[in-house]
């Protein structure tokens, strides 16, 4: 439910909406977006418009994001259309046909009649506010101020008893200067300039405050046409610390002024509601009565006398500290005074105060009991400690004063109510008092509900749906409709001090449907509650397909900018699984590929891309290519890759050439770097580099003579044709050779040195192991010391060897060829952890394999003996060539092409004390010396 709401609605505006402290549980989320929204309305009308007040109509303007600016009067609303945007109303007057409003433009001066604006003067204001004479025909009688940007305050209309302050007591048509009232001269350093009340102002300077306008707080700035200073106003230094701000956030005087007809005569009711205003100086509130005592009463009821009872020009200014954040408290209910044509004053027929606060959720009430039967007596019960309402949840506050009733709002979607339930109006039967009840309707309609306000009688209620429940009685909850069926984005109230004068519903097609009339306000378009984000309209994402250079193709995808979308995800199994989209997709499989993606919010998903991929990757063997000498001719051996999409490049000593064939060498050594490229792009796909040594063909061996009897022995053993340039100092002990079936005397036992088999480090070497008559050589570039000179991936070293065997003994016992490798131990290289050199890794022997080829005979009997094959080497030897009983007897060259493929990862041998790596842990591939010890092992008879 809560992910719901959230998503349909996000603000409900109330007049004064911040000054307030009303807390919208959904917050303000619209920074950023594109939607113009509601910054915040302005109340123009907020004191009585004339003698005969017959209707609750407010003026004001509603300032949206774009700088458009609607302006509401006499219920007609109207398009700003001035170059400068209206930033405050200063009044809106009803006698429209009398004199047009004056409004405070965004650029500094003061307009009048906002359809074709006209400047008052070439005086630039940073505020601005309007107060009433003292007169019954309030309407004609307004002064007007004006902060200027230097700091000195300006006044204008209606002045001829003293109340513009301008030392003089008379009318003014053009700004004058307000002036100091000991000097007289005009007054500057002036900050801040509020409405204290309907008809008086209050300004500040840094350290003081003053009045201007009607006489109140004891204080005679109209008798003396000059403003007064409050001299008893807690002491601040600044006006920055200073803030003047009203309950409700309004500060009407009268609530209703109508005729009644009491016992025969006609009189005029006049209700004074919610007027108490709060300071905040230096961080501490205060009020001017306190709010843990019922309101004074009026002592007696001039008609012409519109000064609220704080303000009473006989009494003095009393500021009284409040415990409470005052801009979270609200003010209820009213006081009813009633005045007869031709009979004395009356008195107040009602004291029937309340207030709330609401802190973090907590809702308190204190003031009028609720449970008095007659909520209108003058002794009526005052409870002067806050009840909790309820402990945690609440989101939102209205009541009515009419029916004494507050409705509260719960984070859950639920409405409960309190108070008196005056003609049943909360929603429920019978008397509430303060125990809240749930406000649920007659079908259970009042749930999930997201914003409540109160006005015109009724109670209504937005749903998380985008639907509104209205009721005014607990029998008549009704649902509004619109003439288009539109549902709702949020409610707006704009609150004179009633509990709402205007109510509005915003539709989510950005249009303005007043309540009052049951209609569209004309003229009002793309409208939006404050913070509001329109819903999300997820479009069908779009792909862009491009290659890498093994021409895998990536997928990127464009998801369209629309703030609302939370969630990026592709799948490549038909839906069955959905990845995170973070970057462009690299689809490396073959053949027909179903890339799919989407966007989400939260709640909702786009419509699914989907679309066929046929991706046809050049796959490069593990191993390939390969570089083969036989003899003098070298070969490239690429396996699988494709020749359609690759080409091969050779580099010679070099030289380099496009590979077409296979290449004849001279003797010696060269240096051989095999290039494959993407054929359409050039790109580099792998590449090796090796050494490879051409030496002369060996002397053949003749064939020993054999006595013709059983037991075979040859009569000499010959001198090995190949020369061995040099004898390493093996450091193992190779496997015995066994005692041949032959006498002694003619197969002398290998002369091995124990140390055979140590490191034989990486330069071109050749070396022969000899047993009498039985011997082997080997050629070519070992990778028995390996350099890592760089950690990038896929490295593949490649060594092309061949192995020289001779078997001239006579015996024809056999023999085998074998080759143990160990593990590539790392020199020490940095630990980062430590910053130190003392980290040993190694690679695996799995990491290195040898391609075996068919042998060469060079003298004596023809046969293949090697073992054909590709060979990964492990913690056995590995036979690389065979010779069964009476065979391999001769001069035999086997041809072995080496490949190192060096991995990413390594594993951790020992680390220093203290380091973070441990042994047997893997790491990243490090740059370094890597040793490992190649064992080679000829063995006869085996």
């Amino acid at each position: 439910m809560v992910k719901k709401r959230k998503r349909i609605l996000n603000a409900s505006l109330a007049a004064l909406l911040f000054a307030t402290g009303i807390f919208v549980p959904w917050g303000t989320k619209a920074e950023g977006a594109t939607v113009n929204d509601i910054v915040n309305v302005t109340i123009g009308h907020s004191i009585m418009g004339s003698y005969y007040l017959d209707d609750d109509y407010v003026d004001y303007t509603i300032h949206m994001r774009d700088g458009t600016d609607y302006s509401m009067k006499d219920n007609v609303m109207t398009k700003a259309t001035n170059t400068a945007t209206i930033k405050k109303m200063i009044y809106g007057e009803r006698q429209s046909a009398a004199t047009a409003p004056y409004y405070l433009g965004s650029d500094g001066y003061i307009y009048t009649n906002v359809a074709t604006p006209v400047k008052l003067s070439n005086m630039k204001f940073v505020d601005a506010v309007a107060i009433s004479s003292q007169s019954k025909y309030v309407y004609a009688k307004r002064a007007y101020f004006g902060l200027a940007e230097n700091g000195t305050l300006w006044a204008w209309g209606q002045g001829a008893s003293g109340e513009l302050g301008i030392g003089t007591k008379q009318d003014m048509t053009v700004p004058a200067e307000v002036v100091d009232p000991v000097s007289g001269d005009p007054i500057t350093g002036v900050k801040k300039l509020y409405n204290l009340a309907a008809p008086t102002a209050l300004f500040v300077t840094d350290t003081k405050a003053y009045i201007v306008g009607n006489n109140a707080l004891n204080l005679t700035p109209q008798t003396l046409a000059r403003p007064a200073q409050i001299t008893n106003i807690p002491a601040f230094t600044s006006a920055t610390n200073f803030d003047l701000g009203f309950f409700k956030g309004a500060y009407s005087n009268y609530d209703d002024v109508g005729n009644e007809w009491v016992s025969g005569y006609r009189a005029t009711v006049i209700t004074e509601f919610t007027e108490k205003r709060y300071f905040k100086i230096n961080g501490t509130y205060y009020t001017l009565s306190s709010l843990t005592a019922k309101d004074p009463m009026w002592p007696a009821y001039k008609k012409e006398e519109f000064v609220p009872v704080e303000l009473n020009t006989g009494a003095t200014a009393t500021f009284v500290a409040s415990a409470f954040d005052l801009s979270k408290v609200q003010k209820w209910f009213k006081h009813d005074y009633y005045w007869q044509a031709n009979k004395t004053p009356q008195a107040p027929m009602d004291s029937n105060t309340g207030y709330t606060l609401l802190n973090n959720g907590a809702l308190s009430y204190w003031g009028a009991s609720m449970t008095d039967s007659n909520p209108y007596a003058s002794t009526i019960t005052f409870n002067t400690t806050p009840t909790t309402i309820a402990a945690t949840g609440v989101v939102k506050v209205v009541g009515s004063n009419a029916s004494k009733t507050i409705w509260y709002l719960k984070s859950d979607g639920n409405v409960y109510a309190f108070g008196g339930n005056i003609g049943n109006a909360a929603g429920v039967v019978g008397t509430i008092g303060l125990t809240p009840q749930r406000i649920r309707g007659d079908l259970n309609q009042v749930a999930d509900v997201v914003d409540i306000i109160n006005g015109l009688g009724v109670t209504w209620a937005l749903k998380a749906d985008g639907s509104i429940i209205r009721w005014s009685t607990a029998s008549n909850f009704t649902p509004v409709s619109t003439a288009n069926s539109d549902k709702f984005a949020g409610l707006l109230s704009v609150d004179n001090g009633t509990s709402a004068a205007e109510v509005f519903g915003i539709t989510t097609t950005g249009k303005l449907y007043s309540f009052r009339s049951a209609a569209y306000v004309a003229g009002v378009s793309n409208i939006y509650p404050t913070g509001f984000v329109p819903s999300v309209v997820l479009n069908l994402p779009m792909l862009t397909q491009t290659q890498d250079k093994f021409n895998n193709t990536i997928a990127v995808v464009d998801f369209g900018a629309d703030p609302g979308i939370t969630i990026k995800e592709y799948s490549l199994d038909a839906g069955v699984t959905w990845n995170r989209y973070t970057a462009p997709v690299l689809i490396t499989q073959s053949g027909s590929v179903t890339f799919q993606a989407r966007s989400g919010d939260g709640t909702n998903y786009s419509p699914i891309l989907s679309e066929n991929i046929i991706n046809t990757p050049i796959v490069v063997p593990v191993g390939y290519p390969k570089i083969v000498v036989t003899g003098n001719v070298l070969t490239i051996d690429t396996g699988s890759i494709p020749s359609d999409t690759t080409k091969v490049k050779i580099n010679i000593d070099g030289t380099i050439i496009d590979y077409k064939g296979a290449v004849t060498l001279t003797e010696g050594t060269h240096s051989v770097t095999v290039t494959v490229l993407n054929k359409t792009t050039d790109e580099q796909l792998t590449e090796i580099i090796d050494s490879v040594t051409v030496v002369p063909a060996p002397t053949a061996t003749p064939t020993p003579t054999v006595a013709p009897t059983p037991t075979i022995a040859p009569t000499a053993i010959p001198t090995p044709t190949v020369a061995p340039t040099a004898t390493p100092v093996p450091t193992v002990t190779p496997t015995a050779t066994p005692v041949p079936t032959v006498a002694p005397t003619t197969t002398p036992v290998p002369t091995l040195d124990p140390s055979w088999g140590s490191p034989l480090g990486s330069e071109d070497i050749n070396f022969t192991v000899l047993s009498g008559g039985f011997s082997s050589q080997f050629n070519g570039l070992l990778l028995d010391t390996v350099t890592i000179s760089t950690t990038n991936q896929y490295q593949v070293i490649n060594s092309v060897t061949n192995s020289v065997i001779e078997d001239s003994r006579g015996t024809g016992v056999g023999w085998n060829y074998t080759l143990k490798v160990t593990d590539f131990i790392s020199n020490p290289v940095v630990d980062n952890s430590l910053g130190t050199n003392d980290l040993v890794v190694k690679m695996p022997s799995t990491a290195l394999s040898v391609d075996v080829s068919n042998s060469t005979t060079l003298a004596g009997q023809d046969g293949n003996l090697s073992l054909n094959g590709n060979y990964v080497f492990n913690a056995e030897p590995v036979v690389l060539a065979r010779a069964e009983d009476f065979h391999g007897m001769g001069q035999y060259q086997i041809p072995m092409s080496y490949m190192l493929r060096v991995p990413d990862k390594v594993e951790v041998v020992s680390a220093g004390n203290g380091s973070t790596y441990q042994a047997g842990a893997k790491t990243g591939l490090r740059v370094g010396t890597y040793r490992s010890q190649f064992t080679f092992t000829l063995a006869s008879g085996i």
